[in-house]
């Protein structure tokens, strides 16, 4: 059995980007990039959002704490503008997937679920954490993590995984080979985060093609243990500095 995981990519893009999209690239690998629309006035974020939308990589929504107080209908008001605004500098690519913030609770209220669910969105989350934010990251630290927590798993059984990695660390991101080679030789696939829901998102344009890809509008869904494995890249871009396996970059 050949069990996958989708890349996502949250906050980002960031420096390492660029580099991201290489190793991404030279594997034949999708991410999906969840973006904090507040960095998209730096000229070198937006060309790496509009680079990982041309490699068919998805994009989706990283909302910050601030937009999800408050009543339902603002909070609403305030994600259709942000997606408008992505909309707006990628010549339309039509956000479908977006990504609550960290809050102390855990999660946030269920009521603003609803909401993003109402519009048409999808929450995405991850259930394998890669650690990377620790710092003091040794040669192979992040590949060792995935090596312990799916080491652990007895065979035949491969497991269900959304890992989150993120691109603001640059050890982080190159590592990121060893570990699509690793979960390659532990029999994963890698799969775009939308082929889980047998709905392809073209990369130009973000509209749905139905089929994951072949035009023919066919229900590409996979059963839950053959598909559900993922890790997630989660990308926080600071000025300053400044992810089918699900590959989240966070």
């Amino acid at each position: 059995m050949v069990t996958t995981f989708k890349y996502i990519k949250i906050d980002g893009p960031s420096l390492y980007t660029g580099e991201l999209l290489k190793i991404l690239a030279k594997n034949d690998v999708k991410a999906a990039f969840h973006v904090k629309v507040e960095y998209l006035n730096n000229p070198v974020i937006l060309a790496y959002l509009r680079s990982a939308i041309n490699d068919r990589h998805i994009v989706g929504l990283r909302l910050n704490n601030d937009d999800i107080r408050g009543d339902p209908k603002a909070v609403k008001a305030s994600i259709e503008e942000k997606l408008q605004r992505i909309s707006k500098v990628t010549n339309g690519y039509k956000v479908k997937f977006v990504r609550f913030p960290y809050i102390d609770s855990g999660v946030p209220d269920p009521i603003y679920k609803v909401v993003v669910e109402e519009m048409g969105l999808i929450p995405t989350n991850f259930n394998l954490d890669s650690r990377d934010y620790t710092g003091n990251l040794g040669e192979n630290a992040v590949v060792t993590v995935y090596k312990e927590f799916i080491d652990t798993i007895a065979p035949p059984a491969k497991g269900s995984f959304i890992a989150v990695q993120r691109d603001i660390i640059n050890e982080s991101v190159k590592q990121t080979g060893e570990v699509i080679k690793y979960l390659g030789e532990k029999g994963y696939k890698i799969l775009r985060l939308d082929q889980c829901i047998g709905k392809r998102i073209d990369g130009g344009t973000g509209v749905p093609t139905g089929d994951g890809g072949s035009g023919n509008g066919a229900d590409t869904r996979r059963p839950a243990d053959s598909y559900a494995s993922s890790i997630e890249f989660s990308s926080f871009f600071y000025l300053m500095t400044m992810l089918a396996i699900f590959y989240m970059f966070r």
